[in-house]
Parts: C-alpha cells; structure tokens; sequence
C-alpha cells in the first residue's frame, strides 16, 4: 500500500479558501463604502440644491413683501380708522343729553349771539344773552322755529337795547324729550 501525503494540498485548499474568504470581505467592504460614498454624495447634491432653492424662494418672498408693504400700511390704517370708528359710535351711544343739547344749540347759534345764561330743564330752555344786531336774533328766532329736531316753540320775551348797540334778550323754549334720539333721528335725515 502506498502512501500518499496530502498535508500539502489540504494546506493549499485551506489557504485559498482563507483567500477566497478575504476578498469577498474585501470586496464588500470596499463595495459598501462606494454605496455610501455613492449615498453620501446624492444626498449632498439634493442638499445643495435644496439650500439653493431656498434661498431662491427666500429672496422672491423678500421682494413679494417690500410689494406687498404698502398695501399691509394700507389694511393698518384702515383697521386704526375702524376703530376709531367704532369709539366713535360708542361715545355717541353714550352720550348724555346735555351733550346733545349743546352740540345742536352750537349748530344754530349765528355768531354774533353770546350767551350770558343758559337754564335747563327736562321739558324747557331759557336763553339770556346779548346780541350785536336784532337781526341776528331774528335769525336765531327763525332757527329755532324752524329746526325739526329737539326745540320746538320759541318764544322771544324780551328785547332790549343795552349800552353800545347792543341787544339784551330772553327767549324760551320747549324741549323734546330725548334728545339723543331725537338729535340722532334728525342728522340722518338730514344726511339722506
């Protein structure tokens, strides 16, 4: 019987193996950092270009906005008058009738009456006062007479001429009885 040492062989057989083995190692690594060198750079460039069309955007919203400002100064301001606006209306749904009174009584005063006294009650008013000329009494007579909204019945009960050409008077008046209402009421109409 003969012998045959195969020791030789095995080794070479194990020793390719081992090789074999290595490079698939070898090779999977390197081919794994090539995915991820091949990974990394996409996503960079899809960065880059992200980045880049940010700020694209960034600047044309930019420009939109400087276009866009005075229309927002515009909206601004119109949000300020309303409200004042409705400060405005609130102040003069609650406002009292003294205020009412004097605001409709400057209304049609002529200029050249003064008042020395003015004496108010719910349903009658008494002027005192002085005026430069009867005509400009006789005007304010007429405004009276002729204003729809809260006097009614004027009545002139005295007229006398005072030091320096001018008049002294006392006139009386009827009141209607709320004059907010009724002062509101006429400025509408008046307004339509």
């Amino acid at each position: 019987m003969i012998r045959i040492n195969l020791y030789n062989y095995r080794y070479q057989q194990v020793h390719y193996k081992k090789l074999r083995l290595y490079f698939l190692i070898t090779s999977a690594v390197i081919l794994a950092l090539l995915i991820n060198i091949f990974i990394y750079v996409f996503y960079q460039v899809k960065i880059m270009y992200q980045e880049t069309r940010n700020s694209f955007l960034n600047a044309h919203i930019s420009m939109l906005n400087e276009r866009l400002k005075p229309i927002k100064d515009f909206e601004a301001r119109i949000d300020i008058i309303n409200k004042h606006i409705e400060l405005i209306n609130s102040i003069e749904n609650e406002r009292d009738d003294m205020v009412a009174f004097f605001q409709k009584l400057n209304q049609i005063t002529p200029q050249q009456i003064y008042f020395t006294n003015i004496s108010w009650n719910e349903s009658s008013v008494t002027f005192n006062g002085v005026s430069s000329s009867p005509v400009y009494l006789a005007d304010f007579l007429d405004r009276l007479r002729a204003e729809s909204g809260i006097f009614y019945d004027p009545v002139l009960k005295s007229n006398n001429a005072a030091t320096g050409g001018n008049f002294n008077f006392l006139i009386s008046s009827m009141i209607k009885e709320n004059l907010v209402a009724e002062s509101n009421a006429h400025e509408e109409n008046q307004q339509d």
